[in-house]
């Protein structure tokens, strides 16, 4: 999961949202124009819920050849991981969520421990 098309948000958050809603997140600035935000783009293509998250994570570590080392909260795994100002319970926590603790191979690079 993830996108390469250069006007999409890198926001991992939104990217969830949309893959659910096929709808832009109010929040997002490049969601531009009033028919972002209501008329769904190929819901053919959307996601569950439960699904987005893990396809943003594992999906992503297995497209890079790296599940073996990231992309799970799993022994062994690199701690590759980000804790959240809430939880994201569903569609509504989503696009609102903001990081708070940021960690590389378990090593703070953004809060505080």
């Amino acid at each position: 999961m993830g996108s390469d098309w250069p006007v999409t948000d890198p926001n991992p958050f939104w990217a969830i949202y949309r893959a659910v809603t096929r709808l832009g997140p109010r929040q997002d600035p490049h969601a531009v124009g009033d028919e972002v935000l209501t008329d769904i783009l190929e819901a053919q293509h959307a996601h569950d819920f439960d699904v987005a998250p893990d396809a943003y994570t594992a999906g992503s570590a297995y497209a890079n050849h790296a599940e073996d080392e990231v992309g799970a909260l799993t022994v062994g795994h690199r701690a590759d991981l980000v804790v959240l100002d809430c939880p994201l319970t569903d569609l509504e926590t989503v696009s609102p969520a903001r990081p708070v603790l940021t960690l590389v191979d378990g090593e703070a690079m953004h809060g505080d421990l």
